[in-house]
């Protein structure tokens, strides 16, 4: 099946304390999930990691994962058990695909 969107239409969620909102694009069978993130200068995600690669897409802004800074069009894949988090170092706005739950 195919899934499409407008931004717009999204329905937004607090991702945690000055952690920035999140908006559940697709949410597949297996666990995994595709996320649209927005966090504000200087939030700060929690510290996680995941049984299987996280991918990150930065569309606007600066976002800043461990000593990696990734701009618009910037990409990072997180490889299964690596602890990391996404930190803001402008307002920003990027997309993420996990291939399983957040632990």
């Amino acid at each position: 099946m195919v899934v499409a969107m407008n931004v717009d239409g999204l329905q937004w969620h607090a991702a945690g304390e000055n952690a920035g909102s999140f908006a559940v694009l697709r949410a597949g069978e297996a666990g995994g999930v595709s996320v649209l993130n927005r966090m504000r200068a200087g939030e700060v995600g929690d510290l996680h990691a995941h049984d299987a690669p996280e991918e990150l897409i930065v569309m606007a802004g600066t976002v800043r994962v461990g000593d990696v800074v990734l701009g618009p069009g910037g990409y990072l894949c997180a490889p299964a058990g690596t602890t990391h988090q996404a930190v803001a170092e402008s307002d920003c706005l990027f997309a993420t695909v996990l291939h399983d739950a957040v632990r």
